[in-house]
This record gives structure tokens, sequence and C-alpha cells, in this order.
């Protein structure tokens, strides 16, 4: 039988990411919460290749909306609240950059993943933006996944981690 941290059995088989990046044990008296996602680019090809890719991770997430550029986006933040925004990093009206900056100014608990096409832009937006992660469009495909599952780790309190 498993053991916890402290040597005893524990009470619940598995743990979940919970909304707010919280974890909570799974069983059948509690359902937890699916982390909230808002997607914004001025293509919608690749907001339909994002939404597909994050297919594998449709029982711990819930796109709650989509926009088409900056100012769309962050009306949707202010009024669903999500947990995650993944956001391109060029878009019109407000980019990527300055839709971070106030959406970290506004909601600093909410996470943004910005992605880009660019791929030498990668290291000097991360460095240059409050970004919690950013994604070469180009490796969009293998990178966006681990990306989120990334992003909804780190924002777990450390104390509840179960080795």
């Amino acid at each position: 039988m498993p053991r916890t941290l402290r040597g005893k059995p524990p009470v619940f088989a598995e743990l979940r990411v919970r909304h707010r990046g919280c974890i909570a044990p799974r069983d059948r008296r509690y359902q937890a919460t699916p982390v909230t996602i808002v997607i914004a680019d001025d293509y919608p090809d690749y907001r339909l290749l994002v939404r597909l890719l994050l297919t594998s991770l449709s029982d711990t997430i819930s796109i709650v909306g989509e926009a088409a550029d900056g100012v769309e986006a962050l009306a949707l933040v202010r009024r669903e609240r999500p947990d995650i925004v993944i956001a391109d990093l060029l878009m019109p009206r407000l980019d990527g950059l300055e839709l971070t900056r106030r959406i970290k100014h506004e909601r600093p608990e909410t996470k943004v993943i910005l992605i880009t096409s660019y791929a030498e832009a990668c290291q000097p937006v991360a460095r240059a933006s409050d970004a919690d992660a950013v994604v070469n469009k180009l490796g969009l495909r293998s990178g966006l996944v681990p990306a989120v599952r990334d992003v909804i780790v780190r924002c777990q309190p450390q104390d509840h981690v179960i080795e």
C-alpha cells in the first residue's frame, strides 16, 4: 500500500488540479473544477489548432472563451476570470506583451502563455514580459501541452505536493 510523507496510508487514491491552482482529492464526494483557459489569436486557424491540441487535457481544463485581438481578450479576462490565457504575441489593437502586462496588473493570479511564430523572439519575449511561458508556433504541437501542464503545476501550493 502506498504511503504518504508521514508514513500513513493515503486517504484518497489520486490528486487532481483544482480551480485556482489548488490540489484537491479525487473521490465521489468531490468534483474538481477544471482550470479555465482563454485563447487569443488573430488567426482563427491557430485558435482552432490550440483547441485541438488541448483536447488531451479535456478532463482537466475548460476553454471559456476565444478572442481575435488583444482588446477582446482583455474583456474576456475581465468577464470570465480565467486561470490561464494563451495569447499570440502579435495581435491587432493590443499586442501580447501589453495584454500580458494588463492582465498581470489586474489579475496577477492569472497565468499567461504567449505564442509566437518568430523563433528568435522567444527568449527575448520571455525575459521582457511577465508571461509565465513562451511557446514557438512552429513547435506548437510538441510545446503547448507541456507548457500548459507546467503552468498548472507551478501554480499549485508547494505544501500540498506529495512525492
